[in-house]
């Protein structure tokens, strides 16, 4: 849908513009009407694009493509289960293994709850797998920041209790090394 009406709009930017440049252009040559053409269709797509990108929402400044680039940098601790610092013991010993100099700065489980997915053959559901997230961020020294993502995976079977996955509970996803200009720009 998007799509669409982003070409509609293009073309008939476009199209107006061609007429436009044709009746006001003054150089009569083939090549003085073509460029005349392509400018003001360059500067009036330029319009468009910029005009349905604020009506969407897209940012696409350099600040917003580094926030794409990089994890976000999670401040507040949402999980409060009775398992929650058994949780967070259980992340940082994970950290401090690969990383023992560096400084942690926050520690939090960001999710509410633990989300949930159905585990089913065909049509039939036979259990269900539960993930938590758990993030630290820490300074590495003077140079910039390590932000690092770890999952916690149970699952168990229809009438059965919660098993921890092997291996994965918890299990490092991801790892960012933020620079520190980069740091500063992607904290909120």
């Amino acid at each position: 849908m998007m799509k669409r009406t982003t070409m509609i709009i293009l073309l008939a930017s476009l199209s107006l513009t061609a007429v436009q440049a044709q009746q006001k252009s003054t150089d009569n040559t083939f090549a003085g009407k073509a460029s005349s053409i392509w400018k003001k269709t360059k500067k009036t797509t330029k319009k468009v694009t910029k005009s349905i990108k604020r009506e969407f929402g897209i940012d696409d400044s350099k600040d917003a493509q580094l926030r794409a680039q990089y994890m976000p940098i999670y401040t507040e601790d949402r999980y409060h289960g009775d398992d929650a610092i058994a949780l967070k013991e259980a992340c940082l010993q994970k950290f401090r293994k690969v990383y023992p100099n560096a400084v942690v700065k926050s520690l939090v489980l960001p999710m509410k709850t633990w989300g949930s997915i159905s585990l089913t053959e065909g049509d039939k559901v036979v259990g269900y797998q539960q993930y938590l997230t758990c993030y630290i961020l820490a300074q590495d020294g003077t140079d910039g920041y390590i932000n690092a993502e770890y999952r916690f995976d149970r699952q168990r079977l229809v009438g059965e209790a919660f098993e921890k996955m092997n291996g994965r509970y918890p299990k490092q996803t991801r790892i960012d090394v933020l620079p520190e200009d980069v740091y500063d720009k992607i904290k909120h």
